[in-house]
């Protein structure tokens, strides 16, 4: 799925695979630890060898994560590749209603090239091992792999609590120097967490939502909803956040620059 993504999006712009010199691949998924998944990924795509390449083992915060870490190296790089790729339904018991009916294989890339026309604004990042139990790989499993477990209402309490908490701290810090409404691309969890959110937030503009159509596709949830909606995207202020397994939490702002100060 990673190659397919990467392939497609290079096919799209009609660039040179070689022009990229950094690649970071976000993933949970990975068959083996040993090697690194974006080495692989590097050779099976046909990038160049002398470029900088790392993984991410990050699941639903992983884009925002991947995103930040990415615009961060473009002081050193000019056109990073970034995939999200995740298969987590080989992990899942289909007796297990809390997950086996929630998640999607799915993987994304995205470029980020230096001199874009978006800016990094507000941030917010939350990172609470004490919580990790709650949603976690084990390792009895009906088919002899890792077996996917969550805590259903636990993870939800903490999606009302801790990421309405954070959307409408970052909403309410926008809202003092700007007259615009922020759109909120927020992971697409489910739609009963996407609702909650939604009714807890303070914010006026609108959650933008893809999950009817490709339900929870964790690492990639976002930068599909994003492409699904590229020109809302590219002309307005953006809240994207994404959270879950860890547990964990990284939002930011995104400004395309010809909206700026709007």
């Amino acid at each position: 799925m990673a190659v397919a993504a990467a392939n497609k999006l290079i096919a799209r712009l009609d660039f040179d695979r070689k022009i990229i010199d950094c690649l970071i691949v976000v993933t949970q998924s990975s068959e083996r630890r040993l090697p690194n998944i974006s080495s692989e990924i590097q050779n099976e795509i046909g990038l160049a060898t002398d470029i900088f390449s790392m993984d991410i083992n990050q699941g639903c915060s992983g884009f925002v994560q991947g995103m930040i870490v990415a615009i961060s190296l473009l002081s050193q790089f000019s056109n990073v590749l970034l995939i999200t790729t995740d298969t987590y339904r080989d992990k899942l018991n289909p007796e297990d209603r809390s997950t086996n009916t929630l998640f999607s294989d799915a993987a994304a890339a995205s470029l980020i090239v230096r001199g874009n026309t978006f800016e990094l604004s507000i941030h917010s990042h939350t990172t609470d091992g004490s919580k990790s139990e709650l949603l976690k790989e084990q390792p009895n499993s009906y088919n002899g792999k890792p077996e996917l477990y969550m805590s259903g209402p636990d993870i939800f309490l903490w999606t009302r609590k801790v990421v309405a908490s954070s959307i409408n701290s970052i909403c309410e810090e926008w809202a003092k120097v700007n007259s615009s409404n922020l759109v909120i691309f927020a992971h697409q969890a489910s739609k009963l967490v996407i609702d909650s959110l939604q009714e807890k937030s303070k914010n006026q503009g609108d959650f933008i939502t893809n999950y009817k159509k490709i339900g929870n596709t964790t690492s990639s949830s976002i930068p599909i909803l994003i492409s699904d909606n590229w020109t809302l995207f590219t002309k307005n202020p953006s809240l994207c956040i994404g959270f879950g397994v860890g547990l964990s939490l990284s939002a930011v702002v995104i400004i395309p620059t010809a909206s700026k100060g709007n």
